[in-house]
């Protein structure tokens, strides 16, 4: 994968070789079908009946979506996000080809350190990256729960 990601944006009007755009890009259409399908899989579970009773009750289109349907998917959308943000975190197959001088990933950095000999860096690095992925997700959990007990109180109100 990296070497294709080189081979397609290393000439113009795409240069985006060396740059830390070609990273973002290769990890989002990497994983981005992983939260697409946890989606559609979630979605196809929603019994139709709950939305056709929202609207036999006078809701419009937007109070449906975010009342009804934004709450019953916010689970797969939490989960798809972790998914894709671990994977991106650890990933090196194709991250050790698009990685240039400017931008050094830390999984990268971890197996320069393996295979220099400095265990010990290299364990620092991995307990660092942990963290990371820790407090993105108890962020994002927190943030989403916020979310849908605003949206619960706010549905509860009207």
């Amino acid at each position: 994968m990296g070497i294709g990601y080189i081979l397609a944006f290393n000439s113009k009007p795409l240069l985006l070789t060396g740059t830390f755009a070609i990273l973002v890009l290769n990890f989002i259409f990497r994983y981005i079908p992983v939260g697409i399908q946890s989606g559609v899989a979630l979605l196809n579970q929603v019994d139709p009946a709950i939305e056709e009773a929202a609207y036999t009750l006078g809701a419009d289109d937007r109070t449906v979506f975010t009342k009804i349907t934004l709450p019953l998917i916010v689970p797969a959308f939490f989960s798809a996000l972790v998914y894709s943000f671990v994977r991106a975190m650890t990933a090196i197959s194709a991250a050790i080809f698009l990685v240039s001088a400017n931008w050094n990933l830390m999984t990268v950095q971890i197996l320069s350190q393996t295979d220099s000999g400095r265990l010990s860096e290299a364990c620092a690095f991995s307990v660092v990256l942990i963290l990371l992925i820790l407090s993105f997700v108890l962020i994002v959990k927190l943030f989403l729960k916020n979310k849908i007990s605003l949206s619960n109180s706010n549905f509860a109100s009207e």
